[in-house]
């Protein structure tokens, strides 16, 4: 505990607080519940593929509340719980709560992702909605874990936000970065939305992202059935960049975006509306060879919505980010290409682009006061 403000820290003589005799009973989040005036605690309970909620009012003493799971996926380990109430879009504060669930294996890119339930928090039990079949995903790519959100935001900002690890435990201890390894996504602003499928988790890149923006660049594109002029946009300036797009496409197109850099190294977006898919390919995108579950294409649904489908990506030095459609499909990756100028491509490869909209931002770091580590394949 401190008492200056976290400066320092002194440990409590009667740890643990909590203690189930187990190996594999971590991760607590814990947050105070105004209507029942106590502190909850959600906390992994990770082989019994289980979240169990504890309450205290001193954060001292704790009671056992109850327990959720198993459920969703359960193929691998639980762990790294949140619980929080959240905004249902266009509605304000509602009664709706997030309860979210990290997975150590069994996402559907392979290997470790994040799972969420919506439902109801009554101080004591959570009370999920109904589900549909299988697991919702928060995010369709290789490389979003651990994600939990911040407490104590204040309530006029009203905002939801969270952050996760960007790596995948099936090759976490492998990348070949130094001096550093491993990194978070960009923060996420997070709401639901209503669907026919019922509600979803939207994520959306933080306003705060809008600082880091210089030198737009921008192209209207019209009547696109073959590889696009992106004209100035093809060759970016900086290794770290953001795509907006809005793109009306005719029915059953198909395209592919391309993040080229030296040599080979291609990373590719590919969209089929077709079949509703999206596919985030790297398995020519720079250092793969590492591990053998590292290269390959991750696939994501997708929609488009009155015809349209919207874009928005960030590509840092070693990472790519994709929302699609106000953030209701995320797709998160490494991507460890060689440093230097990238070059964008945008092809038409099934049907059409009818209109579209096509801008850049090279963005600028987000450190202060030194040089961000570069990454040493």
């Amino acid at each position: 505990y401190s008492n200056d403000r976290g400066r320092t820290w002194k440990k409590y003589s009667a740890n643990p607080v909590l203690d189930l005799g187990e190996k594999d009973f971590r991760d607590p989040k814990v947050f105070w519940h105004e209507p029942s005036r106590k502190w909850v605690m959600a906390v992994a309970w990770p082989i019994h593929r289980k979240v169990r909620f504890y309450g205290s009012s001193d954060l001292k003493n704790w009671s056992h509340l109850s327990d959720f799971g198993p459920a969703g996926s359960t193929t691998g380990i639980w762990e790294c719980p949140d619980l929080f109430p959240i905004a249902l879009s266009g509605r304000g504060r509602t009664d709706k709560w997030l309860l979210v669930v990290n997975v150590g294996s069994g996402a559907p890119a392979g290997g470790s992702g994040c799972q969420y339930f919506t439902g109801r928090f009554d101080g004591t039990h959570f009370h999920p909605d109904p589900q549909p079949q299988g697991a919702q995903w928060a995010d369709w790519g290789r490389d979003f874990y651990a994600a939990v959100s911040w407490s104590d935001i204040p309530k006029r900002d009203g905002r939801r936000i969270w952050l996760g690890w960007m790596s995948n435990w099936d090759y976490a201890n492998d990348v070949p970065t130094s001096p550093w390894r491993s990194a978070m996504s960009i923060p996420r602003s997070l709401r639901l939305r209503d669907s026919e499928q019922g509600l979803r988790l939207l994520q959306e890149p933080v306003d705060e992202l809008k600082k880091l923006r210089h030198h737009r660049q921008r192209i209207a594109l019209k009547e696109v059935s073959a590889i696009a002029d992106l004209g100035a946009l093809a060759d970016r300036t900086s290794d770290t960049f953001e795509l907006e797009a809005e793109l009306e496409l005719e029915k059953s197109s198909g395209l592919a975006l391309r993040i080229a850099g030296k040599d080979t190294e291609e990373t590719v977006l590919r969209v089929d509306t077709s079949v509703g898919e999206a596919r985030l390919d790297r398995t020519r995108s720079g250092e793969v060879g590492f591990h053998k579950a590292f290269p390959g294409v991750f696939r994501s649904p997708v929609r488009t919505i009155d015809g349209k489908l919207k874009i928005r990506m960030f590509v840092d030095t070693s990472s790519v980010e994709i929302f699609f459609n106000e953030g209701e499909t995320v797709i998160t990756g490494l991507v460890l290409m060689k440093p230097g100028q990238r070059k964008l491509g945008l092809e038409v490869v099934r049907g059409k682009v009818l209109e579209g909209r096509v801008s850049t931002w090279d963005l600028r770091s987000a450190w202060r006061g030194g040089k961000v580590a570069s990454r040493e394949p």
